[in-house]
């Protein structure tokens, strides 16, 4: 399993990806701030203000996972929703 925190706190660490990945940087840039503020109107007790964390993982093999974890700890965090994209080949 490999790991990399693409963006964190609002912040690029990895912008080689972004260059890289169309994809990843029209979420980054374009997508994932318009579907946070459509989440806002719809929820807006979560006070989902935009996206704040983008981590990649690749799984090679059959049965690759996330291993139990917390999403958030309230002490350091500020996060109110996870989503998750599973991508395959094919």
């Amino acid at each position: 399993m490999y790991e990399l925190d693409v963006c964190v706190d609002g912040e690029v660490r990895e912008a080689w990806v972004l260059k890289q990945c169309p994809y990843i940087r029209s979420f980054w840039e374009r997508d994932g701030p318009l579907l946070a503020a459509a989440m806002s109107r719809a929820f807006p007790w979560l006070r989902i203000t935009g996206v704040d964390t983008i981590k990649l993982q690749v799984n090679e093999g059959g049965g690759g996972c996330f291993p139990m974890h917390y999403d958030t700890n309230t002490a350091r965090s500020t996060r109110e929703i996870t989503a998750i994209l599973y991508l395959n080949k094919g």
